[in-house]
């Protein structure tokens, strides 16, 4: 690999350690849960579904690393001690994170 992926893997796992929380996940039409580690942010800026626009709103936002869940389908749901987060809709996705907005 490159010594700048070799770079953005090392920085990954160890912004993952440092940051994010245990949680499982359960894909769409999947009985398995995955442990996966998420960021949970309660009150992040994300623009309104189906416009394109200057205007934002606050929702809920889960993200995850790619290598753990994949890209998650709209239902798929994250359990973090007793709140369950079921994803609405994908907001980015880098190939690294994913950030979801979810209800």
């Amino acid at each position: 690999m490159s010594f700048f992926g070799d770079f953005a893997d090392n920085l990954e796992s160890s912004l993952s350690s440092i940051f994010t929380s245990p949680a499982s996940y359960t894909a769409v039409g999947s009985g398995t849960q995955l442990d996966c580690n998420i960021v949970v942010d309660t009150n992040a800026l994300v623009q309104p579904e189906g416009f394109d626009v200057d205007v934002y709103e606050t929702a809920t936002v889960v993200e995850a690393l790619v290598s753990e869940v994949g890209v998650p389908e709209i239902g798929a749901t994250f359990v973090q001690g007793s709140t369950t987060y079921t994803v609405k809709r994908i907001d980015t996705n880098d190939s690294r994170f994913v950030r979801m907005v979810v209800k």
